[in-house]
């Protein structure tokens, strides 16, 4: 998919405006496209992650954080990879930080369940380090 070859090129130049309208058509065009993932050469769940850090860097924090939604509420957390999982929640948390809103925290101590054992979760340790202003 030529779309997608042009965000990956833009985001590359750090054209991030160029690359978030071309991430958007690759979502637009990806339920007209058979196999999409190999045309495109980018799984759904990975091209949401991108897109939303696109639009982050674009200046977009509400596109970047409903880009985000849209990957969680695509996650099945029994098959999906764990630490792809944990990359959203991050982003997730993230992108609400920048647009000074609350909930942040909720993400990155959010857990999840471990795909090879049904009885027993892991929390979450985030790679963002949100601090209180009273730590800072």
């Amino acid at each position: 998919m030529a779309a997608a070859d042009a965000m990956r090129h833009a985001k590359a130049q750090y054209a991030f405006a160029s690359a978030a309208r071309f991430g958007e058509l690759v979502l637009e065009l990806w339920p007209l496209v058979p196999d999409a993932a190999v045309a495109a050469r980018v799984e759904r769940l990975d091209l949401l992650l991108v897109l939303g850090s696109v639009l982050r860097n674009a200046g977009d924090g509400e596109r970047a954080l409903a880009v985000a939604n849209v990957a969680l509420a695509e996650v099945d957390p029994a098959t999906v990879d764990p630490r792809l999982h944990a990359r959203l929640l991050r982003n997730k948390a993230l992108y609400l930080v920048n647009l000074g809103r609350l909930g942040a925290i909720r993400y990155c101590n959010r857990r999840w369940r471990s795909p090879r054992s049904t009885s027993m979760t892991r929390p979450f340790t985030p790679s963002c380090s949100i601090s209180s202003p009273a730590a800072a």
